[in-house]
Order: structure tokens, then C-alpha cells, then sequence
């Protein structure tokens, strides 16, 4: 059942469904984040949602591996997104190889970890600053 509940999480936030997403996470959700701060709270986990997808519109996980041992989920494939949706310039997309780490509290996502080398994404974002 966990792995059911993070691959429908994964389906919303592909979708870019930011009230979906935020029906999947627990009212005391932690997010984690790939340079590991911590961001806690569905209310403002929903607002940092639609701030990234401000900033990469085209945001996909893809799911090549899933593992479960009873509350835990762990996924791994890649990440990909182009920074503001600026597709003229092609060095504005990155895709990367991630993991990431779900706990699951009755059908919702308490804890979710990204794994994610991000030194490419800070420097697309500084590059069109």
C-alpha cells in the first residue's frame, strides 16, 4: 500500500496538481530537500510547490526503481525540468539521476527526501539571473 501512495504522489506532482499533492501529505509533513533543509508543514509545503513549478513548469520524476520495507518507500530514476520554461536556450533543461525517501503514516506521505546532486540547477539558475 506505501508504494501505491508514493507512486500516485509522484503521478500529482508530475501533474503539477499542487491541492493533489498536498492531499497526499500528513498536516505535520517534513520535506527535505537535496541541499537538506527542512521545510515542514502542508500549508506551506502546497506554497513551495507552486514556487518551483513557477521556476521548472515542466518538472517530471521518472520512476525506474521502487523499493518498500513497511513504512518506508524508497524510489529511484531521474528528475528533469527546464528553468522558467525557457526551451530556446536547451542549456536551461537538466536531468538528473535521484533518489528519494518516503514515510508513509496512513496513506499519506509524513516525510519526503530528495537525493539529488543539485550543483547543475544552481548553476542554470544563477546563469539566467
Amino acid at each position: 500500500m506505501s508504494t501505491k501512495t508514493v507512486l500516485a504522489f509522484i503521478d500529482s506532482i508530475n501533474a503539477h496538481d499542487v491541492q493533489r499533492i498536498k492531499g497526499y501529505l500528513t498536516d505535520d509533513h517534513v520535506f527535505i530537500d537535496a541541499q537538506d533543509t527542512e521545510h515542514s508543514g502542508k500549508q506551506r509545503m502546497g506554497e513551495g510547490w507552486s514556487d518551483y513549478f513557477a521556476l521548472f513548469p515542466d518538472y517530471t520524476i521518472e520512476v525506474e526503481d521502487v523499493l518498500e520495507r513497511d513504512d518506508l518507500v524508497a524510489v529511484f530514476g531521474y528528475a528533469s525540468a527546464t528553468y522558467k520554461g525557457l526551451t530556446e536556450d536547451r542549456t536551461n533543461f537538466w536531468r538528473l539521476p535521484a533518489a528519494w525517501k518516503g514515510i508513509i503514516e496512513r496513506d499519506k506521505i509524513k516525510r519526503w527526501q530528495v537525493y539529488a546532486d543539485y550543483a547543475l540547477i544552481l548553476d542554470i539558475i544563477k546563469k539566467n539571473k
